[in-house]
């Protein structure tokens, strides 16, 4: 079936071993951050199987994307490259377990941090042959937002110190929406902790940096108190 499905509210998953009959996902996230991340995870919310066949333990795989394509044209004769081998998989059992299934694929996200120019995105395919049958994700060109699929990131844990009772500014770049974990909603906002606080906050709705500021005790002088005139002390 040569046909794009660009446009439709879900990803359709299907390998039909009797006619070599395939169906595959590309995904491709736009605006990631610069630096590495310590955490990536991709999530697709599973809602429907057809027909009846369970998809029990079944294997969808996450492959590195190698050439260029686009979402309104790419079909079976004319997709791109990829890798041959896994960057990540996981077992999809249902009906048994509709809902969010996870892949780890912070590998190949600091790939596309460390170059860019690299990112063609992803493809997800059924790496097991199965009875006749398909299961269904939701894409995002569905409805309802919080249903589309997420790539979740966490960046490296930044430190950062003050004295108590001192103020400090925390700023955070590359994207253009924030959300700190104190409700704040602009790239930079001052704190003022009077212990050491962890501070968070999620870029674009999906990267999630967070920073430590660690509280030292105030600042005080050392040295001989009592002197006579004339001497000095350190």
């Amino acid at each position: 079936e040569d046909i794009n499905h660009g446009n439709v509210g879900n990803f359709e998953f299907r390998y039909y071993s009797a006619n070599n009959y395939e169906r595959r996902t590309f995904i491709q996230f736009d605006n990631l951050p610069t630096d590495s991340v310590s955490q990536a995870t991709l999530k697709l919310y599973f809602y429907s199987i057809t027909p009846t066949y369970p998809f029990n333990s079944k294997p969808i795989a996450v492959r590195k994307v190698t050439s260029t394509w686009e979402e309104d044209s790419v079909t079976s004769a004319m997709q791109p490259t990829y890798r041959i081998t896994n960057d990540a998989s996981t077992n999809i059992s249902l009906p048994s377990s509709y809902g969010w299934y996870s892949w780890d694929i912070t590998n190949l996200v600091n790939e596309w941090t460390t170059n860019p120019s690299s990112n063609y995105g992803l493809v997800m395919l059924l790496t097991q042959t199965a009875s006749w049958g398909a299961a269904y994700a939701y894409s995002s060109d569905y409805a309802i937002d919080s249903l589309r699929p997420k790539l979740e990131l966490t960046g490296t844990s930044v430190a950062t110190s003050t004295c108590s009772g001192d103020s400090t500014v925390l700023t955070a770049s590359g994207g253009s929406t924030y959300l700190w974990n104190t409700g704040d909603t602009s790239a930079t906002i001052k704190v003022n902790p009077l212990t050491t606080s962890i501070y968070t906050v999620t870029i674009n709705d999906s990267c999630t940096a967070k920073v430590t500021v660690t509280v030292t005790s105030s600042a005080s002088i050392a040295g001989t108190t009592s002197i006579c005139f004339g001497d000095s002390t350190q």
